[in-house]
Parts: structure tokens; sequence; C-alpha cells
């Protein structure tokens, strides 16, 4: 946009016999067109109280939107900004428990202490989904490694061990978990396997790998296995890693 700057010299032509052309006042006029065409629109057929805004091509429109709407605009975002922050210091996780550390939503051991082994072979039935969980949990099995798990945990990490031998074929043993309070039957077709080791005839195999089970308010987790073919298993256990938990 542009101002109006005045080109005619008037004062000029009072002295001697001067004479106003018409090109004097084309060139004044240009001077006024110029400004006024290059000043932004008013806003047609605008509504009293609403604020106005800026179209694409520089010009006033109506936002449509009333001024009125804005009353109490601050308090709302006092209000607001209040929450955000409430929310962010609800999404600070607490310190890690005792012996584990911290990885944001995830607490592992620190590898400061022995841990014992849960072994499922011996204690859980072929087959059948048993509990198990820390002292009190009310669980069938009760594993005290779990004990400083807390509440807000909802899933347990484990170190699954599987020893298996095959006699005649193939065959194997499968290790399923799940959430304290699933049932069904322990196959591929309704209740996935966690970890799974197969062999071959005459074989011995074993293997550790690391599994997450998923667990209930107490902290309870449900495991299950069960062997396949002429597979045979020599030793079973599950070793408490850490845990994930809840911040949201």
């Amino acid at each position: 946009m542009s101002d109006y700057t005045k080109v005619f010299d008037g004062a000029a032509k009072d002295s001697g016999n001067a004479t106003v052309l018409g090109a004097d006042h084309d060139t004044e006029f240009d001077a006024i067109a110029t400004a006024v065409n290059s000043k932004a629109d008013q806003v047609a057929s605008a509504t009293a109280g609403n604020l106005a805004e800026l179209s694409a091509d520089g010009n006033l429109v109506d936002s449509g939107i009333a001024s009125a709407n804005l009353d109490g605009l601050t308090g709302v975002v006092e209000t607001r900004v209040a929450a955000l922050e409430t929310s962010q210091d609800s999404l600070t996780p607490a310190d890690a428990v005792t012996n584990h550390i911290r990885a944001w939503g995830m607490q592992i051991v620190d590898g400061s202490q022995n841990i014992t082994t849960f072994d499922y072979k011996t204690n859980v039935t072929e087959g059948a989904f048993e509990s198990l969980g820390p002292t009190g949990s009310g669980a069938t099995n009760i594993y005290d490694e779990m004990d400083d798990v807390p509440s807000t945990a909802r899933a347990i990490l484990f170190m699954c061990e599987i020893d298996t031998s095959i006699s005649t074929g193939f065959g194997g043993v499968k290790v399923h978990g799940a959430v304290n309070g699933v049932t069904g039957a322990i196959n591929d077709s309704t209740i996935k396997a966690i970890v799974q080791m197969d062999a071959d005839s005459g074989d011995a195999q074993e293997t550790h790998t690391q599994v997450i089970i998923p667990c209930d308010s107490s902290q309870r987790v449900q495991i299950a296995w069960a062997s396949v073919a002429s597979a045979t298993l020599t030793a079973g256990s599950l070793t408490y890693q850490g845990f994930i938990e809840d911040i949201s």
C-alpha cells in the first residue's frame, strides 16, 4: 500500500502569468488513484460486533466471529494451561523401585542381586493355565522375586528357559502367557505361544528367550506349557527381569 503524496504545486502558479494545464490535473489525480487503489477495501455487508480479518489479497473481510465470544477467554486459556501442566506432572514417572533401573515406562533389574527362577515344569500342570504372582497376590503360584512390582505395572518381563529332547520324529515345547483370568484351550488357534522350541529326532535343545506377559492389577500373570508330538520338557523356568508400567 502506498500513501498519497501531492504532486501539483499550486502556489507556483500564483506568480506571473502561469497557466494551469490539464496535464497538471492528470498527474495529481494519478497520484491520488494509485494511493487509493492500493488501500484495503472496506468490509462489504459486515456484521456489527464481528472481528475483521484479511483476505488473501489483503482486503478486510468479516471473520464471522463475534468479539463477544472472546469474553472470558483469558480465564479459559489459563484454566486449560493449568490442566496441561497437571497432565504433564502426571506423566512424570515415579522413581525406580529397589534394585531396578528405569528406562521411561520400563524398569529392569540392575544386576545387583541374585534372582531365583520359577520352575514352571515342576509347578504348573501341562496343558492348563495357572496364575503366577507376588506374595499376597492370591496367585496359585507365588514368585517372591515379583514382590517389588508396583500396582502401575501392566506387563512383566521374564527370561524363559526351555530345555527339550525328542525321542522320535519332530516335536517341541510351547510356553503360553496371558493376563490373569484369560481362559481357553492351549493351542495356536486360540491362544498363541509366547515362545516355542522345536527339535528333530534325537536332538536335545535349550533356549533362553526374553518374553513379555501382561499382568492384572494384582501383578498376576498366567502361564501354561504344552509338549508337541514326542517332545519331552526336561527343564523349564521363568526368571524375573522387570516390568512395564502405566505412566499416563
